[in-house]
C-alpha cells in the first residue's frame, strides 16, 4: 500500500513539475516577445529622432543662408 501511495505522489509531483516547466517556457517566450517589441520601438524612435535632427539641421542651415542673403 505504501509503495502505491509513494508511486501516486511521485506521479503527481512529476505532473506538477511538467506543468511548472511549461509555465516557465511560456513566460520566457512572452518575455522574449516583449523584449523584441521594446527593441523594435526603441529603434523606431531613434530613427524618428535622427530624421527630426536632420530636418532641423537643414532648416537651421537654410535659415542662416537666408539671413546672409538679406
Amino acid at each position: 500500500m505504501e509503495k502505491e501511495e509513494l508511486q501516486a505522489a511521485l506521479e503527481e509531483s512529476e505532473s506538477s513539475l511538467e506543468q511548472e516547466e511549461a509555465k516557465v517556457m511560456r513566460l520566457q517566450l512572452e518575455i522574449s516577445t516583449v523584449r523584441n517589441e521594446i527593441e523594435r520601438r526603441i529603434h523606431e524612435k531613434e530613427e524618428e529622432f535622427e530624421n527630426t535632427r536632420y530636418v532641423t539641421e537643414i532648416a537651421f542651415s537654410h535659415s542662416n543662408q537666408v539671413k546672409l542673403i538679406i
